[in-house]
């Protein structure tokens, strides 16, 4: 009984205690803050200065941080955080990662190879990875592995590339990177060094085509103080951004210095826009009239176009099938039949013709017709395969000044007309669907089989002849081709607009020779630039 009586008093003065602590040590917590919380993004990615969402919303609450510091949330989520709490909304320039190499695959050295497990931690501990430079990018991508926001991709130079519109600034890349090549940065910093390495002079430019030789000339020829040389290595004084100017970027021999908010020129070609549009123009061929409105309009020089003779569609076919080592035996003889049964075929189509479908047919007709046997009969069906596969379904468009008329004046004389989009230069601004009134380009949702159809039609368009000279001389105005839109038929013409309109690298260099054209736009153009001291 006694022992009954002790554990009862002895559980009633426990219970006392812990009352009497949970009075004394209670800690009240503030139920905004889970408020707060439910309207940040819950990434945790440490960009605002804080540990993760929750620590931040307690900042919010005692002042310490301000809701613009979160480059994660939209702005207008911010300012509803913002209104909640009764409290400025602040201000906070946005940073980003920024990859200090520029040695991809193509102007980097491979010095050995390597071969284990698959991660830039792992090639790092032998020997590098077998680069040549040893401060450079190895390319195997744990960065993209690790960036939670989908921030950074693999290119095909094999270095990987910051999206700054998603990248939220988090470090998970500066972490994992084994050579130390990522630097978080305030956008508004114009320059940066894209490189790491130490070496000087020649034995830095043995290793890699776009490395800093410390040659000194950004030191010389900048502002006072903005570019000095450390250890060999360009350094900005980021102190002094003010006074950034392009002349680093434009003394840089090897373009090893970087201007993110200044515009050299032609660095537009380096783009890659593919996971940048959501929707693309496609190609109706039907409807095309040629008028050239698509690829004058065009900011970024996306959509070239091209006028090709049948027989140089077939030559660069059976060429792409030759030089890849496979000899055709029997491929040029019979495309000449080919082509025969295809001119047939349009004809009876007129300008709704579906060139690549009719391409296809004739193809057929031919075999059918053929008096070959066995395998001989074999190998012509191979080798047609062959053809058909480096075409790749490659879309032309019969029209009236490129064919219709040519043909009725002159038999055999016309020309395939095509419109081809660019995949790593088109951004999906759909300007050339605004100018197109006849219905030739229309929007259409990117998917991954797009971008593959793309991507080999922009292969086969760099293997086409460019656009004779025939096709693009004004010998009848009554055609209405105008001096502009025949000129940039031309491949070098149409690729030295390095384009880039609006606030992209390379702005206005395409303006600038449209303009130029422009005050060339008559017939006599052709006479005049022929002339003894005529255009230059």
């Amino acid at each position: 009984m006694r022992k009954l009586h002790f554990m009862a008093g002895l559980g009633l003065l426990l219970a006392t205690v812990l009352v009497i602590a949970n009075k004394r040590l209670f800690v009240y917590e503030d139920p905004r803050i889970d408020e707060i919380e439910d309207l940040l993004p819950s990434a945790n990615c440490g960009a605002c200065g804080s540990p993760g969402c929750r620590p931040f919303a307690e900042g919010l609450i005692d002042g310490s941080y301000e809701p613009a510091q979160c480059t994660v949330n939209s702005k207008d989520m911010n300012k509803i955080i913002a209104d909640y709490l009764g409290v400025d909304l602040g201000s906070q320039e946005k940073r980003v990662t920024r990859l200090a190499c520029a040695g991809g695959k193509y102007v980097a050295y491979i010095r050995a190879s390597y071969d284990g497990m698959d991660t830039c931690r792992g090639a790092a501990l032998v020997s590098g990875g077998g680069k040549g430079c040893t401060w450079g990018c190895l390319g195997m991508g744990d960065c993209e592995v690790v960036c939670e926001f989908d921030a950074i991709s693999m290119k095909k130079y094999g270095l990987p590339v910051v999206d700054e519109e998603i990248c939220t600034a988090c470090g998970d890349c500066v972490d994992v990177c084994p050579k130390n090549l990522f630097e978080i940065h305030p956008v508004s910093h114009q320059l940066f060094v894209a490189c790491k390495n130490l070496e000087k002079g020649d034995e830095a430019e043995a290793e890699c085509e776009v490395i800093c030789t410390a040659c000194e000339r950004c030191a010389v020829d900048s502002p006072e103080g903005l570019v000095e040389i450390t250890n060999n290595l360009a350094v900005i004084d980021y102190a002094k951004n003010r006074l950034s100017s392009k002349v680093a970027v434009e003394r840089c021999p090897t373009g090893a210095i970087v201007a993110t908010s200044l515009i050299p020129a032609s660095t537009c070609v380096y783009r890659d826009m593919t996971q940048i549009r959501f929707e693309y123009p496609k190609f109706v061929t039907e409807n095309c009239t040629a008028c050239g409105n698509c690829y004058t309009v065009c900011p970024d020089s996306a959509i070239p176009g091209l006028v090709n003779s049948i027989s140089e569609v077939f030559n660069a076919a059976i060429e792409r099938i030759e030089t890849k080592g496979t000899p055709t035996q029997y491929l040029r003889r019979e495309s000449r039949t080919v082509e025969k049964k295809l001119r047939a075929l349009i004809e009876a189509d007129g300008e709704a013709a579906v060139v690549s479908k009719l391409m296809d047919q004739a193809v057929l007709e031919v075999l059918a017709d053929s008096d070959l046997e066995g395998d001989a009969k074999v190998n012509l069906e191979k080798e047609f395969g062959l053809f058909l596969e480096a075409l790749g379904g490659f879309e032309f468009s019969i029209t009236k000044p490129y064919w219709s008329n040519r043909e009725k004046k002159n038999p055999n004389t016309g020309g395939l007309f095509s419109i081809t989009i660019n995949p790593y230069t088109c951004k999906g601004c759909m300007e050339c669907i605004e100018v197109c009134d006849d219905g030739a380009l229309v929007a259409e949702v990117q998917t991954q089989e797009a971008i593959d159809k793309m991507q080999k039609d922009w292969a086969f368009w760099l293997d086409l002849p460019t656009t004779d000279s025939d096709f693009i001389r004004i010998d009848d105005l009554d055609e209405k081709i105008g001096a502009l839109e025949t000129l940039l038929l031309n491949k070098e013409n149409y690729q030295s607009l390095v384009s880039g309109d609006g606030a992209c690298l390379g702005y206005g260099e395409k303006t600038a020779i449209h303009l130029f054209t422009g005050t060339v736009n008559r017939p006599d153009a052709a006479a005049h630039q022929e002339a003894p001291g005529g255009y230059r």
